[in-house]
């Protein structure tokens, strides 16, 4: 196309101007060649207005009209677009400045052919941002290639500012019509594929996701959320279409837009959202839809959150808490902080709320509270009620506001001054809490300490002036992002409550209010010029030179600071400038330059000590708060820790508070001690009666010992090779830990025989180089180990294993041996995996690179050196190797290998819930085993449209002949039953079927999983008495599973009302629905195998 010809004065209009108007100079590239930029100025004359004929239909170029009144038409030439590249306003408005519209020709356009991809016409310039994760406008993919050419250079808007003829870019509306979205979205995924083409399930996974959003019901909320979810990809571009953001899911789809115009922030483009506003909540304009009464406790309306909105309830639950910290005044603070990404964390926080950033499954879970709130339960209501009227808790409801909201207890913690503290207990119940969920990387935190405030006093020398101030209500300052509402929920004489900012008994607490706290202290000391300042979390102690107002201007500084930010002082706590002080329990005297105990503690520490002198016992828990306070006295007084090493060491073996007796395992150990006295003195063994057999069989059931112990999986030890080269100092190490991991996996070796107690131990058992060869065999590799000696062969009988060549050579023991061999320093007769030196490789060694390697590899568990003998115990088990010959690979002479075989299988039977289910499983992020494979389970998926309960047996038993037996049966069936077969025959034929199973197979154990809701029972004449019959039958079946050792899943937030968890039959459950039911199984199974007894799911 050739390039648009430049803005010229018409004929006649040669040389100067008689009225000599005033020019404003400058160019005008290609006036349709403006992309981004918003002004283009250039020469323009203002002279008369004077009228230019047109011919419609025809491309054309302006031409400013001077003075003079004669105008010569200039002949256009025949364009052939049918586009100016103006809206038809400003082509108005050029002919109202006397433009000539002036025609230029353009080069003829290819028209796209049915057999090109549909983004075949996208200018490859386009293409390649995309390609380069770049955010990018549909609008601009649904362009013609027509369009694209000219468009792409004509779009603007012509205006005069300052004298200036102008040209900005229009902005492109957001599509709000379904419709247009998909097709502009299918050109985008067609681009993206052309460089990426596996990615596609990826692409139609995130148009389900939208798709599913526009079903919702709340306008064009799933526009916004598309938007966004696109601009936070381009910023993440490595992530997966697939996954869900939760966060923009709650803000724009799970929750009706709370705005009411157009107008657009940073903040998802849209003004008046409560997210971004620091007024108290009496302050904010609510909507004229929603419930007056709402956050009162005076709404009786049903909560609806997952269904379309019928009310305006919803517009408050996911409303910020308040806080008074003025975030625009912290942000221009920070504007020069060194830490830019923690400043940049601190501000997003502040203004939408900081992440918990919980990791667990989100599932309603109920917990009782603390007898301490029933005992002041007027003090509990009372605080609850005050944080409710400053914002910062959310409540009461009658029935759980949010879906997904997790019960916590809360208690009462008694302060130094007869007052109370409210806490959440976030950390109960033990291993199954909010607070087990949350890395401990993010809740780490280093505070200032004793010794920082020593070198304060010593810095401001003798009569050193100090002061001291506190930040009030420090960790309700800090809201908590509305995604993790759920994750804060507790209840209080029957009402539900949620809180809404950072609550005390969150582990991250600490660290999110310390990150707040240093950069107050980072912008004090900058502002204030004093160096001499420390803060331990909400305390701030401050310090100056004695007969200097420094100490006495670095807290008015700092009070400044803090009224600016708005964050809030205790008055009573804020001490002015003294030379007497205390500060983190010590009392420091700069007079003097000492520090001791304050005479409150020092009494309290004595009348703690009397007490215990006359105490003939004490419990572990009293013992321990005595060593806290000894421990803390000896900061001032340091030899004192010498004497309390005594008292330590006392606690060190009793592992519980209510530890009272002895294991089975140390009775064990006990009683063969006095069976072999017996047998010596030639007295009969007691130890052998009846009784004596019975007591310890009964010890070991009532207390049994688990073995803790992981397996390493196939899968685990592929990543554990691949982290080598990156927690190994040389490639020669990397190497040889290659192959010793591999080969403790497949030779099924104990630590003792695969590395030495020290550098210069050869070991008795140890393999050394003379053992391992590899030969040729039918075309094929075998490596042969020599086993000299064992634990179990301590007469050095000798065994020899062979091993074959695996396929996969990343962890193939022969492979990674010869690599090692040929790089092994040349030493006979020593161990066979030696250093570089010579020096034999220890157990020390061999454990410490494992756990470097799983710290690498992000892999929580008990893993330890013989993980590797279980997991390949287990993994020979599971291909099906026989006993016997499982004993002889491991060297085991009795049954003890039981227990290394850590396999559990899991079947789940079910009708079409659970042909369902496994569908969607495949494509989330666990996979088909729900993410339990990572605690050696396996899941096995039996699900058949239409099945009852009468095919139960038959499935069962085809299944059973070329299978093992299941560690775990979850059953699913019921549902086609109800309608058909009254409840009472139903539950007959259950509890027959059920009883049948556990006297066949003891060791199995059966979970029933409920039989769920429905919006239409077939075969039905009256939807209420099926569900009545319904009820009846889960509770009888669940209370015979608990009495034969099985557990019951129910799943109680799958309701019926609730109809987007169903399809449009009201039988099957949607894409919601089946996540919230694979959610169930996968808390259930997890809990049920850290349990191993009886139990219910959800507790």
């Amino acid at each position: 196309m050739k390039p648009p010809k430049r803005l010229r004065k018409p004929k006649g209009m040669a040389g100067k101007s008689p009225n000599k108007k005033k020019k404003t100079q400058g160019t005008l590239p290609e006036l349709a060649g403006v992309t981004d930029k918003e002004t283009v100025p250039f020469q323009v004359d203002i002279g008369s207005i004077a009228p230019v004929d047109q011919t419609p239909g025809q491309h054309m170029a302006y031409v400013m009209a001077g003075n003079d009144q004669h105008q010569v038409p200039r002949q256009p030439t025949t364009g052939m677009f049918n586009n100016t590249g103006l809206s038809d306003c400003n082509r108005g408005y050029a002919q109202g400045l006397n433009l000539e519209i002036v025609h230029e020709s353009v080069t003829p356009m290819y028209t796209s052919s049915v057999f090109d991809s549909v983004g075949a016409h996208i200018p490859v310039k386009i293409k390649e941002k995309i390609w380069a994760g770049e955010y990018i406008d549909l609008n601009i993919l649904l362009k013609s290639a027509k369009d694209l050419a000219t468009d792409s250079q004509l779009n603007g808007d012509l205006s005069v500012k300052g004298g200036l003829l102008t040209i900005t870019p229009q902005r492109q509306s957001t599509i709000t019509n379904l419709h247009v979205w998909t097709s502009a979205f299918i050109i985008f995924m067609d681009i993206v594929l052309e460089k990426w083409p596996n990615k596609g399930q990826e692409f139609l996974k995130y148009m389900f996701n939208v798709r599913l959003a526009s079903s919702r019901g709340y306008g064009s909320g799933w526009a916004i959320y598309d938007e966004q979810y696109r601009l936070r990809k381009a910023r993440c571009p490595q992530s997966s279409w697939a996954e869900l953001d939760m966060e923009l899911w709650v803000m724009y789809v799970s929750t009706p837009p709370r705005f009411a115009h157009s107008d657009t922030n940073s903040f998802g483009g849209h003004k008046g959202s409560q997210y971004v506003q620091n007024t108290k909540p009496e302050q904010v304009q609510r909507p004229t839809a929603s419930c007056k009464g709402y956050n009162f406790g005076r709404c009786a309306l049903e909560t609806t959150l997952l269904g379309p909105a019928k009310r305006g309830k919803d517009y408050e639950l996911y409303s910020l808490g308040y806080s008074p910290i003025c975030v625009n005044e912290v942000e221009e603070s920070l504007k020069f902080y060194p830490y830019k990404v923690i400043a940049n964390e601190l501000i997003h926080g502040l203004r939408f709320g900081f992440k918990l950033q919980y990791s667990g499954s989100r599932l309603p879970v109920n917990a009782n509270n603390s007898k301490s709130v029933t005992i002041h339960a007027d003090l509990v209501r009372e605080k609850i009620n005050k944080e409710i009227t400053l914002g910062r808790m959310a409540g009461p409801f009658d029935h759980p506001p949010l879906p997904t909201l997790r019960i916590s207890p809360i208690f009462l913690a008694e302060k130094k001054n007869g007052d109370y503290r409210l806490i959440h207990n976030l950390s109960y119940p033990l291993h199954n809490s909010v607070n087990d969920f949350i890395d401990e990387k993010y809740c780490s935190v280093q505070y200032s300490g004793i010794d920082d405030a020593v070198r304060l006093v010593q810095n401001i020398g003798i009569a050193g002036k100090l002061s001291k101030s506190d930040v009030k209500s420090a960790f309700r300052l800090l809201r908590v992002s509305p995604s993790d509402f759920d994750q804060l929920g507790f209840i209080f004489d029957g009402k539900y409550y949620f809180d809404r900012c950072l609550p005390q008994g969150a582990s991250i607490s600490c660290s999110l209010f310390e990150k707040f706290s240093t950069a107050l202290h980072w912008v004090t000391e900058l502002t204030s010029g004093n160096s001499n300042i420390l803060h331990y979390l909400d305390d701030f102690l401050f310090g100056g030179e004695a007969n200097s107002p420094t100490c006495q201007e670095t807290l008015e500084t700092f009070k400044k600071i803090c009224s600016d930010w708005g964050v809030p002082l205790a008055e009573d706590k804020t001490v002015q400038p003294t030379e007497i002080l205390t500060f983190l329990g010590i009392e420091f005297d700069t007079l003097k330059m000492e520090m001791r105990l304050p005479g409150e503690k020092l009494t309290n520490l004595k009348q703690t000590l009397q007490l215990f002198l006359h105490s003939k016992k004490v419990t572990l828990r009293q013992l321990q708060s005595l060593i806290g306070l000894l421990n803390f006295a000896c900061q001032v007084i340091a030899p004192g820790r010498a004497f309390c090493r005594r008292l330590i060491d006392a606690t060190c073996n009793i592992r519980k508070p209510h530890h009272r007796g002895l294991s089975a395992s140390t009775v064990l150990t006990y009683m063969s001690g006095i069976s072999y006295q017996h047998k010596i003195q030639d007295l009969t063994d007691s130890t052998k009666f009846l009784f004596s057999r019975k007591t310890l069989e009964g010890l070991k059931r009532s207390n049994p010992k688990k073995n803790l112990r992981v397996p390493i999986s196939i899968d685990l030890l592929r990543k554990l090779i691949r982290s080598l080269q990156h927690v190994c100092f040389s490639s020669y190490e990397s190497v040889m830990f290659a192959s010793a991991f591999s080969l403790s996996f497949f030779a099924l070796l104990r630590v003792g025989e695969i590395a030495a107690e020290s550098k210069t131990d050869l070991g008795a058992h140890v393999i050394q180089i003379s053992d391992v060869s590899v030969v040729k065999f039918d075309h094929k590799e075998e490596l042969r180990l020599c086993i000299r000696s064992s634990k179990t062969d301590q007469l050095h009988s000798s065994l020899t294993l062979i091993i074959s060549e695996q396929i996969d050579k990343s962890l193939c023991p022969i492979h990674l041996l010869k690599q090692f061999l040929q790089i092994r320093y040349p030493s006979s007769g020593s161990n066979l995996y030696i250093h570089f030196d010579g020096s034999s490789l220890t157990r020390y060694q061999f454990s410490s690179i494992l756990q470097k390697s799983l710290s690498f590899s992000e892999i929580n568990g008990h893993f330890r050196a013989h993980s590797f003998r279980i997991g390949g115990a287990t993994e020979a088990k599971r291909l099906g190797v026989d006993d016997e010959t499982l004993k002889k690979w491991g060297r085991w002479t009795s049954d003890a290998y039981t227990k290394y075989i850590r396999v559990k299988t899991i079947w789940l039977i079910g009708s079409s819930i659970v042909y369902w289910a496994n569908k969607e499983a495949s494509s989330r992020p666990g996979g088909l085993h729900l993410g339990l494979q990572n605690t050696g389970a396996h899941m096995i998926w039996i699900g058949q449209r239409g099945m009852k309960w009468g095919d139960l047996n038959r499935v069962f038993e085809q299944r059973l002949l070329n299978r093992p037996l299941p560690s775990f049966l979850v059953i699913q069936l019921g549902s086609n039953d109800l309608g058909i077969s009254t409840s009472e025959k139903l539950f007959s034929d259950i509890e027959c079927d059920l009883l049948r199973l556990h006297a066949l197979y003891p060791a199995l154990k059966i979970i029933w999983s409920d039989i769920l809701m429905r919006r239409y029972w077939h075969n039905a004449n009256c939807g209420q008495a099926i569900e009545r019959a319904r009820k009846r039958v889960n509770l009888r079946v669940k209370n015979l599973v608990l009495s034969i050792g099985g557990c019951a899943i129910r799943h109680s937030n799958i309701r019926a009302k609730e109809s987007n968890l169903f399809r449009y039959d009201g039988t099957h459950l949607s894409k919601i629905g089946n996540d919230i039911y694979l959610n169930n199984l996968q808390g259930a199974l997890e809990q049920f195998m850290r349990s191993g007894g009886p139990a219910v799911f959800p507790q």
